[in-house]
């Protein structure tokens, strides 16, 4: 239950392609088993799929999903770490989207079970979220993962960004949207 960390393939900037690691190691044949990857996303550094999982000792097919925490440091050593797990583990990671779960084989486990059922209800939260309804050129105050607050602005689409997208004049960092929701953000007010 632990992590793995080896060195990746990197790309001309010297990134490493969580979602295409990740897919390589959810794809694979041996003589017992054989996993496909039907559907994968990343939302944030946390990769969700749906994994065909195929036993050929009794024929046996299932999709299940699959959670799986990236880690990206090329100080280290090593370049890419990974900890892998199947939603019957009970992840604590719910931003898996609908179109991942719904291609998804019946279950029974209790824990798969309540993991979709919370991977849909975070799904409905985020359709209703007061983020979406914030105007062009408002701000608000994002609290990023080591506990540092970041005033962000509302931009209306521009450069490579189809629709809008939040801004930090203070770091000169965009955010990406999937990454801030309503526990990690409050609307700003001026003093």
């Amino acid at each position: 239950m632990g992590w793995t960390f080896y060195n990746a393939m990197t790309d001309y900037t010297g990134k490493v392609d969580r979602k295409a690691e990740c897919d390589r190691l959810m794809t694979w044949n041996s003589e017992q088993s054989a996993g496909e990857v039907l559907k994968s996303t990343m939302r944030g550094s946390v990769y969700y799929a749906a994994l065909k999982h195929t036993d050929k000792r009794t024929n046996e097919v299932m999709n299940v999903g699959v959670v799986i925490l990236t880690s990206s440091d090329l100080k280290s050593g090593f370049n890419f770490g990974y900890k892998d797990m199947d939603e019957t583990c009970g992840p604590g990671y719910y931003d898996c989207p609908k179109s991942i779960l719904n291609l998804l084989s019946p279950t029974d486990n209790e824990c798969a079970l309540e993991w979709r059922k919370n991977c849909i209800e975070n799904a409905e939260k985020k359709k209703s979220s007061w983020l979406k309804n914030v105007a062009i050129g408002e701000k608000i105050i994002y609290t990023r993962f080591d506990g540092k607050e970041i005033v962000l602005t509302k931009h209306a689409p521009a450069y490579q960004f189809k629709t809008w997208f939040w801004y930090s004049p203070e770091t000169g960092h965009y955010i990406k949207k999937n990454c801030i929701n309503e526990n990690n953000s409050r609307l700003y007010i001026p003093a």
